[in-house]
């Protein structure tokens, strides 16, 4: 079996602001941090899942990040697998 990767993904995310505001208060730019199991990396993609069931290599609770809005990656090796 592949050995599984840990990721750590800081990426924007779209906001959106319920209330009214002025211009000087729009707060347009939504930064996210998204870590777990490394799932699947292309070229446009990356994938994290939080659990993984290796009886099945199956995955749940898996984020599907498009890399055009992705600040930052750092990834690790697992210990475990």
């Amino acid at each position: 079996m592949k050995k599984k990767r840990f990721v750590w993904v800081k990426w924007l995310d779209a906001s959106f602001q319920n209330e009214e505001c002025t211009e000087e208060q729009l707060n347009p730019e939504f930064i996210v941090e998204t870590a777990g199991f490394l799932v699947r990396e292309d070229d446009k993609t990356i994938s994290v899942g939080q659990d993984w069931y290796p009886s099945t290599n199956s995955w749940r609770h898996t984020t599907h990040i498009p890399k055009a809005i992705v600040v930052k990656v750092k990834r690790y090796d697992s210990p475990g697998t």
